[in-house]
């Protein structure tokens, strides 16, 4: 569709180098995968469809071509401010910034994240599925899923983050070869809220996420879901 941004698939692993104490966390992250049809994306998708009952979907012939995928990530997190240590009620707030850059995306990006709960981790919050998204490894061993008298917890939060895009291959096309492309926007935001359950080394964390237009052909903005589960060892 002439106005949509282009059907694609992405399997890719992610290999990440963390850095941490209690106050910041840097992380450098490398991702390696390959783009298109080799990535089975679309076996993937029409398989879930058939089992859901749902119509098959019909923009497959017009995905991106095979192209490897490559991106270097870089950003810092740190605990700016704090109040309860990880005992009882408590709250934080988690500034970051950070730079990607490859074939798959290139952008700077920069947020604010605020909690607020009961038995709150140290830790660097939770994140969406994206680069350097790791935020949920202790600061060290007076984490609440690291002691034994503190097995639960639960935590609000809310985080706003922009970016700047110089490169997206989902929305710019292939590479090195013709394409399908839409004219993507320089800047984008993404505003979500959300709930972290804790209880002993595991935490369960629900995010809303209202996302602005990515292209210019886009009517509006999008609003998705994210659950992450992560445990502690």
């Amino acid at each position: 569709v002439e106005d949509e941004r282009p059907y694609a698939g992405f399997l890719y692993a992610s290999f990440s180098l963390h850095r941490k104490n209690v106050r910041m966390l840097d992380t450098l992250e490398l991702t390696l995968g390959i783009i298109g049809p080799s990535s089975k994306a679309e076996e993937v998708q029409k398989s879930v469809h058939d089992l859901l009952d749902i119509d098959s979907p019909a923009g497959w012939n017009n995905q991106l071509g095979d192209e490897p995928g490559i991106a270097l990530t870089w950003q810092r997190n740190w605990r700016a401010a704090t109040g309860g240590g990880g005992t009882g009620w408590g709250w934080d707030m988690i500034p970051y910034f950070g730079l990607t850059a490859g074939n798959i995306a290139t952008f700077a990006n920069a947020g604010l994240g605020m909690r607020f709960g009961y038995n709150v981790p140290l830790d660097f919050g939770t994140s969406l599925i994206r680069p350097a998204g790791a935020l949920s490894i202790p600061t060290n061993t007076t984490d609440p899923r690291l002691n034994e008298n503190r097995d639960f917890g639960l935590v609000w939060f809310v985080r706003a983050e922009g970016r700047a895009v110089a490169y997206n291959i989902f929305l710019d096309g292939n590479t090195f070869k013709d394409s399908h492309s839409v004219d993507k926007e320089p800047l984008v935001a993404d505003l979500s809220a959300g709930i972290s359950i804790i209880y002993k080394a595991v935490k369960l964390t629900y995010a809303q996420v209202y996302r602005t237009e990515e292209y210019e052909q886009q009517d509006s903005g999008h609003t998705f879901g994210s659950i992450a589960l992560s445990i502690t060892y």
